[in-house]
């Protein structure tokens, strides 16, 4: 969202449980009708303000809550996204009950896959049942979260007949959970969400018409004539950031869910082409790469260092990360026209604007050294963390301006305006979040 566009009240009355979004239904942009008891104070009422977020002690927020001050107003006071939906009892089930998008998106009913998919998701779970006992027997020492993924991706390229990365990513990662449930495989802690990802050529690489991709001879360069084009880059690409425990050990993974890649589509993530040093001429993987083609959002150090050579968008990693970390809760972000007898997945939907976070270095880094190192508490850090920040932007609203520092262990969570946000962007402040979004 621009600076230009006008400015949104808030939606959330100070004392009232209610919220206007429920199960299935879009959080609604307007002023709150709910009336104000004459000793609450009222939430401020434009986006233009600053403010922490305290947690209250909930259910999933692990580390996170419990700390409030007694000055705290209510609308900084954050309880579980989980009271604000009907029907959803537990974290896992805003997981489970993805596959209905995966549903809608057979039934021809999702833009822009308007042809539809062939198949059903009944015959992708016997098929990834198949495919699964077939791959155990020839891979035995594989990890099985690593066999049942490749078994998934299989199956839903063969019965839907899929041929894209989008198609991909919302029939994989919506159905993983739920096919793995149907199937009564177990993987302890398993999760298979989007991460999104690049794999385009930076602005000022060029590639001629026999396809041989050559480095440019300045950055930026105007569109090219001829047999040259320019791209432009983007963190697009989704793929699938798996997480499990194998013999009682946390377990991260990054996953190619389109499968045609001609690099591993399965690594971990320090030794995967996306974490590739920028230092090193060239990554081979059947085939000679660029490593500056190739970061995802949780590859921060990377990633700032190509937002600084202006290859990356300004603010791109920021927005990329705090979407992968919401995509951990629930995979299904949009409000889609669901048939009244398929009931939805849906619980939240971003606004056309899009995410609007500021990420610290601290924050940034936390998150990059657990998907590097992984480790049984740091899943717990990061589930709690990620279910926090998705309440904190369920209770006024994914559109509006939020600030992340600290680390995921120790989350400090800020309300901000878009001009602090914008500032931050502009002087590359990232060690200096919450000293800029407090002044």
């Amino acid at each position: 969202m621009s600076p230009e566009i006008p400015r949104r009240k808030f939606l959330e009355a100070a004392s009232t449980a209610g919220i206007a979004a429920l199960a299935g239904c879009s959080f609604q942009e307007g002023n709150s009708d709910a009336d104000y008891d004459d000793d609450t104070p009222e939430p401020p009422e434009y986006i233009d303000e600053t403010f922490q977020y305290f947690f209250q002690n909930e259910p999933g927020f692990n580390q996170v809550g419990g700390s409030i001050p007694e000055n705290a107003e209510d609308w900084q006071v954050v309880h579980s996204a989980l009271e604000n939906h009907e029907d959803i009892n537990e974290w896992r089930q805003m997981q489970l009950n993805d596959h209905h998008m995966a549903r809608l998106d057979i039934k021809e009913r999702w833009e822009p896959h308007v042809q539809g998919h062939e198949g059903s998701v009944e015959q992708i779970i016997q098929t990834t049942q198949q495919k699964y006992q077939e791959l155990k027997q020839e891979q035995p020492e594989t990890h099985k979260a690593i066999t049942y993924s490749t078994s998934l991706v299989n199956a839903v390229s063969e019965v839907t007949e899929q041929m894209d990365s989008a198609a991909a990513d919302i029939l994989n990662n919506n159905l993983a959970e739920y096919v793995l449930q149907e199937i009564d495989i177990e993987i302890p802690d398993y999760k298979l969400s989007t991460l999104r990802a690049t794999t385009n050529l930076p602005r000022g690489y060029c590639e001629n018409t026999q396809g041989e991709v050559t480095r440019c001879t300045a950055p930026r360069q105007p569109e090219f004539e001829g047999s040259q084009k320019q791209y432009n880059s983007g963190l697009r690409h989704p793929i699938g950031l798996l997480q499990y425990r194998q013999n009682g050990e946390q377990q991260v993974r990054y996953f190619e869910v389109e499968n045609n890649q001609d690099w591993d589509v399965v690594a971990k993530p320090q030794n995967s082409i996306y974490r590739s040093p920028l230092d090193q001429e060239t990554y081979e993987d059947n085939g000679t790469w660029f490593p500056e083609h190739h970061v995802t959002a949780l590859d921060y150090q990377k990633a700032r260092q190509l937002e600084k050579q202006e290859i990356l968008d300004p603010g791109h990693p920021d927005i990329y990360l705090l979407g992968a970390l919401i995509e951990t809760v629930d995979d299904t972000s949009q409000g889609y026209d669901y048939d009244e007898d398929l009931k939805t997945g849906e619980e939240w939907q971003i606004p056309d604007g899009g995410l609007e976070p500021i990420v610290s270095d601290s924050f940034g880094e936390s998150i990059s050294e657990y998907v590097t190192n992984p480790t049984n508490q740091g899943r717990r850090y990061l589930d709690g963390t990620a279910r926090a920040i998705f309440s904190a932007l369920d209770k006024h609203g994914f559109g509006e301006p939020i600030a992340l520092d600290g680390t995921i262990q120790n989350p400090e969570i800020f309300h901000t305006t878009e001009q602090k946000r914008q500032e931050i962007i502009e002087d590359q402040a990232y060690n200096q979040v919450k000293q800029r979004v407090l002044n």
